[in-house]
C-alpha cells in the first residue's frame, strides 16, 4: 500500500526522528548521527504513547494547551496472538465467528476470531487487553512462549479440546512496549476530556508544524478510519483545492 501511495514521492525508511525545530519560514527535522533535513511544513503522525514519552523534543516547545492534553489523555494497552494451524480440526460453526473465553483469570486472552476464510489457512486471532495485557506485557512481562501456551490453554478451553495439536506458527504482539508506539490506542480517562483530542489536532508555529493520527480526531479516536482521516484533514489545510477520491 505505500509503495502505490507514495509513488513519485521521497518515501525514506529507517529515519528515527529525535527533535522538529522551527527555524525561519521551514521546519528541521533532526534524524541523529548530524542529519537534518528541511522542510516547509511538517505533519507530525507519531502515536500519542511516542508524544507522552516526550521521545521528539519540540523547540519551540509545544503550547501549554497542547502539552497538557498530550499528558491527560491516555493509551490503552490491547494485544494479539496468532495461531495458525496445519489443518482445520474444530467444527465449522466456529468459521468467521466470535468467540469468547472465560477463565479463572479476569480477561484472559479472552476475544477470538476464526479468520481461516480471509487468512487462507487454518487462523486463529486472540485479542486480550485492559489490566491483563498491562500485566503481561509491562509489569510481568511475559515471554512469547508463555503468552502463546496461555493463549493454546484459552483457545482448547472454547473448542472443548483437552490439548491442541501444535500450531505451524504463531505471532505475539508488542504494541505496550515497541518504542515507535508505545500501547496501541488514545483514550479519555477520568480527569480529560474529548476536547483533548482537537488540541492535540491544532497546527503550531504558523501553520508550518501539524499533527494527525487517531489521537488527534475525537470523533474516530482507536480506531483504523480515524488517523486516515486526520490525514485528509492536514492535507486539505495545506492545499485546501486538493480533491481525494471517494472522501467527501
Amino acid at each position: 500500500m505505500y509503495t502505490h501511495l507514495g509513488e513519485g514521492l521521497n518515501v525514506q525508511f529507517g529515519k528515527l526522528v529525535t527533535s522538529v525545530s522551527e527555524n525561519g519560514d521551514s521546519v528541521s527535522i533532526n534524524c541523529g548521527k548530524d542529519e537534518t533535513v528541511s522542510a516547509d511544513y511538517v505533519i507530525v503522525t507519531v502515536p500519542l504513547g511516542v508524544l507522552k514519552a516526550e521521545a521528539i523534543q519540540f523547540d519551540p516547545l509545544l503550547l501549554p494547551a497542547k502539552a497538557e492534553s498530550i499528558s491527560r489523555l491516555e493509551m490503552g494497552n490491547f494485544e494479539k496472538v496468532i495461531l495458525v494451524f496445519d489443518e482445520q480440526f474444530w467444527d465449522e460453526t466456529f468459521n468467521s465467528k466470535l468467540s469468547l473465553h472465560i477463565g479463572e483469570e479476569r480477561c484472559a486472552f479472552p476475544s477470538w476470531f476464526e479468520i481461516t476464510g480471509k487468512a487462507g489457512a487454518p487462523t486463529w486471532v486472540c485479542l486480550y487487553d485492559g489490566t491483563f495485557a498491562r500485566n503481561v506485557q509491562l509489569e510481568e512481562k511475559w515471554s512469547d512462549d508463555k503468552i502463546i501456551a496461555g493463549a493454546r490453554g484459552a483457545l482448547a478451553a472454547i473448542l472443548g479440546s483437552e490439548e491442541l495439536p501444535p500450531h505451524t506458527a504463531a505471532r505475539c504482539t508488542h504494541w505496550a512496549t515497541d518504542p515507535l508506539s508505545l500501547s496501541s490506542y488514545s483514550y479519555t480517562p477520568v480527569g480529560s476530556s474529548p476536547a483533548g483530542f482537537n488540541k492535540i489536532a491544532k497546527p503550531v508555529w504558523g501553520g508550518k508544524l501539524l499533527f494527525a493520527g487517531e489521537h488527534t480526531i475525537g470523533e474516530y479516536n482507536a480506531t483504523v478510519h480515524g488517523p486516515i482521516e486526520s490525514g485528509l484533514r492536514e492535507a486539505n489545510r495545506l492545499e485546501p483545492t486538493a480533491a481525494f477520491v471517494g472522501v467527501e
